[in-house]
């Protein structure tokens, strides 16, 4: 017998040292939890390089392609130090 969790089979094996009623195997199927996942394009730098106290300007087009609503968390990192922290 099979339902939507998995099968079921039963034998009787009647015997002086053994009697098997039966076995049960489930294994039911996980439902996927939705998540965010984004997608970063179109980075830009503008100046490419810059000395110390110039301004640079960092856009990017940041999409949401998972199955839910979330938040990106842009982190710029210069040599490696995590500078900004931007939603």
């Amino acid at each position: 017998m099979s339902g939507p969790f998995g099968s079921i089979g039963v034998e009787k094996h009647i015997n002086p040292e053994t009697v098997v009623l039966g076995t049960m195997k489930v294994s039911p199927t996980p439902t996927p939890t939705p998540t965010p996942n984004f997608k970063i394009t179109n980075l830009m730098v503008n100046p490419s390089e810059v000395k110390i106290g110039e301004k640079v300007s960092i856009i990017a087009d940041v999409k949401n392609i998972g199955d839910a609503e979330g938040t990106y968390n842009a982190k710029i990192r210069i040599n490696e130090q995590q500078s900004v922290l931007r939603k």
